[in-house]
This record gives C-alpha cells, structure tokens and sequence, in this order.
C-alpha cells in the first residue's frame, strides 16, 4: 500500500471519529451532572462556542493518535507536515461552523436541527480534507517550524479554556434565545 492511500485511510478513519465523539460529546456535560471541569471540554450550552468544542477536541485527540501511527508506520513525511495540516485543518473547520451556521440561521431566521448536524458533519470533513491536502503537498505554509503550530494549537487550546470560564457577552458565545 502506498503512503498517500496509507494517510487517506486514516483521514478517513479520523472524520469518522471525529463525527461519532463529537456527536456524543454533546452530551457529556449532561452525563456527568454538570461538572465544572467537564464544562471546560465538552458544551456546557447551545451557544455556537460550545458546539465548537464537538470538532475541537476530538479532532486534536484523533491528531495526536495519527501522529503516533505516522511515526509507527514509518511515514515521517507525513507526521512533519502534521502540525501544520491539523492547525489548518480545524481552522477551517472551525470557521465553516460558524460561517455556515450565521449564514443559514440570517436567512431562514431560526436553526433547524438538521441542518446543525449537517453542518458539524461537513465542518468536520472540509477539516480532514484541508489537513490531508497540506500534509501530501509541498507547501509553503508546512515549511515553518512544527514547533510553531504546537504553540499555535496550545494558544487555541487556552482560548476555548478561558471562554468556556468566562465567555463574552457577543452572540457567539450566548445560547440562543427560546
């Protein structure tokens, strides 16, 4: 088997993990009768920040598992180019959450159920593709410092922290009014 088929099996694998925790990840919070600690990692609302957090952690739970099995197979080409592809990945998934999201719900005027998961389920696609793209392909974007991503990663991570303590009062981080 080839390398590249060797890492879109492994995309493959990641969107389909990704969908599944992110899924169940809606719920923990409820699960675990409302912990603080768990609200840091897991939506604590219906807010469109906390609906992030479903692509976020999985995604960064099932990239430091890739890069494992990237450095086991023996495709070190690909676990170099892995910080940068998975930044970039998320972001652009990230992005598509909200972008999608505020765009439909401005012209409809109210979110449907369906179309939220529908989104989540691109959002975590459009990541895994971005990401696969930049790990197989030479860009200039995977030529910095992996080191550099790390800390890009580190910085988001103390971000959704810090706003799942104390969000701000923008509707963004605000559930939606009934």
């Amino acid at each position: 088997m080839n390398n590249t088929k060797r890492l879109r099996q492994l995309e493959i694998l990641g969107t389909v993990f990704v969908v599944v925790t992110g899924t169940l990840a809606h719920f923990v919070y409820d699960w675990t009768g409302r912990q603080d600690l768990i609200g840091l990692f897991f939506a604590k609302n219906e807010s469109t920040f906390e609906h992030l957090k479903l692509l976020f952690y999985p995604f960064l739970l099932y990239s430091v598992f890739e890069y494992i099995l990237l450095r086991h197979y023996s495709l070190k080409e690909y676990a170099r180019k892995l910080p940068c592809g998975k930044l970039f990945g998320l972001l652009a998934g990230l992005l598509s959450i909200i972008s999608i999201f505020y765009t439909y719900t401005g012209v409809f005027g109210k979110s449907i159920l369906a179309i939220d998961i529908s989104i989540f389920i691109i959002a975590v696609i459009i990541s895994f593709m971005v990401s696969y793209y930049l790990m197989i392909n030479e860009t200039c974007l995977c030529r910095a410092n992996p080191g550099f991503y790390l800390t890009a990663a580190g910085i988001l991570i103390l971000c959704f922290i810090c706003f799942s303590i104390r969000p701000p009062e923008i509707p963004l981080f605000l559930p939606p009014k009934s």
